[in-house]
């Protein structure tokens, strides 16, 4: 139970973390700092191999999103 719940709060904060790249505000960056600090205190609890395959899923899905939205026609094609 107590890893399902690990994995949820990771899928949560690695949600709220990429909809702050979105966001490409300041108020965007700042509202994502808790989940930032919510799953790195969660990565505690998995073994290495665990931690960076997150980090690496997480970081891989936010640089798209994070791309200027008058360059980036690819994810962003109806701007």
């Amino acid at each position: 139970m107590r890893k399902t719940i690990s994995h949820l709060t990771l899928a949560v904060s690695a949600l709220f973390i990429g909809a702050g790249a979105v966001n490409q505000g300041v108020s965007g960056f700042l509202l994502a700092l808790p989940f930032v600090a919510g799953f790195i205190l969660t990565l505690k609890a998995f073994p290495l191999k665990g931690k960076v395959g997150y980090i690496a899923v997480v970081t891989i899905l936010s640089i798209p999103l994070a791309w200027s939205h008058e360059e980036n026609k690819i994810i962003y094609p109806w701007l």
